[in-house]
């Protein structure tokens, strides 16, 4: 199974972001989280569900230039028989 495309499911999918920008100091910081879960699973394949959470702050770095540093977190869980 592993050399087709796909999992042979139908998937929901999310996504929630939010972003804060502080125009006195230029400064902006960001939080999104993802999920998926598959649905309608189909041959005896049962696919894994996986969570997403990403967040970042914006500094800034002279007139032109912004440093930025993030963190990405990603949980997959396995669905056992």
């Amino acid at each position: 199974r592993s050399l087709q495309p796909g999992s042979g499911t139908t998937d929901l999918l999310g996504s929630v972001y939010y972003r804060r920008f502080d125009p006195e100091t230029q400064r902006s910081w960001f939080v999104q989280a993802n999920f998926e879960l598959p649905l309608q699973e189909r041959s005896g394949y049962k696919p894994g569900r996986r969570f997403g959470l990403d967040a970042g702050l914006s500094l800034p770095f002279g007139s032109a230039w912004n440093a930025l540093a993030q963190i990405n977190l990603q949980q997959n869980k396995r669905v056992l028989i």
